[in-house]
């Protein structure tokens, strides 16, 4: 890399964008790890890990 004169740019790997207050209630675990459901449209999930808002 010396004799090419390249440069290596290292991102953040992790950023910490969760804010969470502790007074804050969980929602409620109602698949207890069951993940396969015996018929259609019986379990639904959704990740919600990053979502851009006004406040940062």
């Amino acid at each position: 890399m010396k004799k090419l004169s390249l440069i290596v740019i290292q991102w953040v790997a992790y950023k910490v964008a969760t804010k969470r207050k502790h007074s804050d209630s969980v929602a409620d675990n109602l698949l207890y790890q069951k993940f396969n459901p015996v018929a259609a449209n019986q379990v639904w999930t959704g990740d919600v890990t990053y979502l851009r808002t006004g406040e940062g």
